[in-house]
């Protein structure tokens, strides 16, 4: 039987994987753990950490099981280990194990460690502002809530960390605030959330005076109050003084045109020409990136305003191929390529005035 080819020959090449892009919703535990545990390992319960040898009692089983007691909450998190000899003492440094369970697995984006102790608390936090990861931590140093700049929630700040967020919590050596509010937050995409005024389980409230919330406030960490009958999350900064839900939008935001501009890279066929339209392939991956943080809410929507101004919720700017020298396109490397956006932000205080009469 003759070949079909000979008259309709067709081949079909596959585009269909993708570099994987980053999760920011996937949460670890730094955890003292014997050297015959697993470096990583997962879990989608609290229970499942009984197997392995952890106790109802111990503060790994407590942290994990406040994650899971929320109306809203993630539905896996990751336990790294931290080797402790026979007696409980750790056997390395918090940098240290950091470093070996990133190399173990690296997919993780929130760290919590179960250590309340303040040099450790610093030490990580050096670790994840090198790493592009977010440390969230509670203190019941009483110092947070009193004038002075000796306790922890100062030393965070006069390092300006941006990656690293504290809550004042009385309770933090048997309660986990900052599991609770991760568990929750992270269900969100990246710009869709804020850290302030959520409802927890599992967590008592400080009763703190205004005076002493906004000392905690003052030093740029955050609290867990009542307000009347409800418990709310307060503040939602890092240290620097910068919004959480900001500086995760940004790491998203940066990893989404990262893996949108290696993906048409890899898919060109044959290549991507140094022309005005190979130029407009990389602006389009760039654009789709920006497009999916207005979905996504971390950027605001395209719109008026009250004299019916446009507003945009982005620009992007770049340079035509006559304006890039000789040299810079032997090298094969497109730059100049820039972009500014609009924050969509979020409301989280409010003042409204008003007038009662007879008549308006």
């Amino acid at each position: 039987m003759a070949s079909i080819d000979r008259i309709a020959k067709v081949e079909i090449s596959l585009a269909t994987t993708s570099i994987n892009q980053q999760s920011f919703s996937d949460l670890l535990f730094l955890a003292p753990l014997p050297a015959s545990a697993d470096r990583v390992f997962l879990v989608t319960s609290a229970d499942e950490l009984l197997d392995r040898g952890v106790a109802l009692t111990d503060a790994l089983y407590t942290a994990v099981q406040t994650v899971f007691q929320q109306d809203r909450a993630i539905d896996q998190v990751y336990v790294g280990r931290r080797t402790v000899d026979e007696d409980g003492d750790p056997t390395e440094t918090i940098t240290e194990a950091l470093v070996a369970i990133r190399a173990a697995h690296s997919g993780w984006y929130g760290l919590i460690q179960l250590s309340r102790v303040a040099a450790e608390i610093m030490e990580a936090a050096a670790w994840v502002e090198a790493n592009d990861k977010l440390q969230l931590a509670s203190s019941g140093d009483a110092g947070i809530i009193t004038a002075g700049d000796a306790d922890i929630a100062s030393q965070l700040k006069a390092l300006n960390y941006n990656r690293t967020a504290l809550w004042y919590h009385a309770s933090a050596g048997t309660e986990w605030v900052e599991a609770a509010l991760a568990a929750n937050r992270f269900t969100y995409d990246p710009g869709a959330e804020t850290w302030a005024n959520v409802r927890l389980s599992g967590v008592q409230t400080d009763p703190l005076t205004e005076g002493q919330s906004q000392i905690v406030r003052s030093k740029n960490a955050n609290t867990y109050e009542q307000f009347r009958n409800l418990g709310l999350s307060q503040y939602g900064t890092v240290a620097s003084g910068e919004w959480i839900d900001i500086i995760r939008f940004r790491d998203w935001l940066k990893d989404r045109v990262q893996t949108g501009i290696v993906d048409v890279l890899a898919k060109a066929d044959g290549k991507i020409p140094y022309t005005s339209a190979g130029i407009q392939v990389i602006v389009t991956a760039l654009r789709a990136a920006l497009d999916a943080g207005v979905t996504a809410g971390g950027i605001a929507p395209r719109e008026t305003d009250a004299n019916d101004n446009v507003l945009e919720s982005y620009r992007i700017t770049y340079p035509g191929l006559a304006e890039i020298a000789d040299s810079v396109k032997s090298q094969r490397l497109l730059e100049g390529i820039k972009f500014s956006a609009r924050l969509a932000g979020a409301i989280h205080t409010t003042e409204i005035t008003g007038t009662l009469s007879y008549s308006i």
